[in-house]
């Protein structure tokens, strides 16, 4: 198991505690149009890189513009009152300033955190390939932005300790941002420094737009690694390397929830009723297209999935969704409701025959619920205590009237206090 099995990361953190804390920061707000210059003349690359974090009073849709040399790009972010990352790279070897505009429609008001762009250097950036890098659940994180105005100011000030570093970047951010027209102070967001690249970056309970991957074990609720360094600094390198144990640890709980769930049993069921699988089925049903991004997807490398999210005990079933592998990492725990738009939800359902008031809910499968309350006590036995406590998690974020733990105390001191000492358990450090 990968907790007992021990294996070095090449890690080295100065305070646990820097990881844990989760800090709120002031964002800018704006209305209107918002014209930027940047000058992008530091880095050793044609890559330029823009990444930033927006959230909007309402719900609306904003456009931003990026303007340099013979590259004119414009996206549009649809906006509500949850932070959303926005992130782009392409190539221009022109050293022009770019000029990003950002056309904001009225009656909306956006606030504005982190908004950066910048020449992306060899030595920073994790691959030279624009797809890996603009890849929708690491962008901006995979571009090591600094979060800074004026990278020719940041470039001098790098021998300062971490947190004066910081707070001057901060400090030059208020300045630029205030010489805007119509920008006053916005919502803060919360942000978390990330224990390999250093950067603040935010924490969000929606998991495809926070920086950081979700961990229940940890006090603040979050990875000490952002997405990024989680890619590209750890598992590239480490996940090859991982032990049998290792491995098998991540198999091991995955099937654990899946026969919480009874899936294998769901799955043999629609064999057995239609004569074939229901990966084929959920492939065909989709004209073997992702049902987000609409492109082609082979029957080996699309990804099956719950459509109602698997850890709020929603078990994969005949209204599976086919999903390329970005837009399924994309979705990750989202519930439906949170990730695809009222005419994707529409379609949604004239695709899949699914209720649509289930894809409206953001609660837990009552019936799973109601099952693992039902015989608690062998639940948190066989299952892995992460993997249960994970559930516990998930069953309070939904209904905080229920606490499967003091429910599990309540049957049995002996098997909460089992469970406990389960989770207590911590890998040994490695000195080397």
């Amino acid at each position: 198991m990968r907790r007992l099995a021990s294996q070095d990361r090449g890690e080295r953190y100065g305070s646990s505690r820097d990881y844990q804390d989760i800090s709120q920061k002031d964002s800018s707000r704006f209305v209107g149009r918002l014209r930027i210059s940047f000058d992008l003349n530091n880095g050793d690359t044609n890559f330029v890189g823009v990444g930033g974090y927006f959230r909007g009073t309402d719900e609306g849709d904003i456009s931003i513009r990026m303007m340099i040399g013979e590259t004119n790009i414009e996206r549009q972010i649809s906006l509500d009152e949850n932070w959303v990352r926005f992130g782009a790279i392409f190539s221009e070897p022109s050293l022009n300033p770019m000029n990003l505009e950002i056309c904001i429609p009225d009656g909306l008001q956006i606030d504005c955190w982190g908004l950066v762009a910048e020449r992306l250097d060899s030595e920073q950036i994790p691959s030279l390939i624009i797809d890996e890098l603009g890849k929708p659940h690491l962008i901006p994180e995979t571009l090591y932005l600094s979060h800074g105005r004026w990278n020719i100011w940041t470039n001098q000030i790098q021998r300062l300790d971490m947190n004066r570093f910081q707070k001057l970047q901060e400090f030059l951010c208020k300045i630029f941002l205030r010489s805007a027209k119509n920008q006053e102070i916005g919502n803060q967001i919360s942000v978390k420094k990330c224990s390999i690249c250093q950067r603040y970056l935010p924490v969000n309970q929606i998991v495809g737009r926070s920086s950081f991957h979700k961990h229940s074990s940890k006090i603040s609720g979050y990875q000490n690694e952002c997405r990024s360094c989680k890619k590209w600094k750890i598992n590239d390198t480490f996940n090859p390397l991982r032990t049998a144990d290792q491995l098998h640890e991540s198999s091991v709980i995955t099937r654990e929830k899946k026969r919480l769930l009874m899936e294998p049993e769901i799955l043999q069921n629609v064999k057995e009723r239609t004569g074939s699988g229901l990966r084929s089925q959920v492939w065909e049903r989709f004209n073997r297209r992702c049902f987000k991004c609409d492109a082609e997807v082979g029957l080996r490398d699309f990804q099956l999935d719950h459509t109602m999210p698997l850890a709020y005990l929603w078990p994969i079933d005949e209204f599976a969704t086919c999903l390329c592998a970005d837009c399924n990492n994309s979705k990750h725990d989202h519930f439906p409701v949170d990730f695809y738009s009222t005419e994707e939800l529409t379609r949604l359902v004239q695709i899949t025959g699914i209720d649509q008031r289930i894809l409206l809910l953001r609660d837990v499968n009552e019936e799973q619920l109601n099952r693992v309350i039902g015989d608690i006590v062998r639940f948190s036995n066989e299952l892995e205590a992460r993997t249960f406590a994970s559930i516990r998690r998930c069953v309070l974020e939904c209904r905080p009237e229920i606490d499967l733990f003091e429910i599990l105390r309540a049957r049995s001191e002996q098997a909460h206090q089992s469970l406990q000492a389960r989770l207590a358990v911590r890998p040994e450090s490695v000195d080397n």
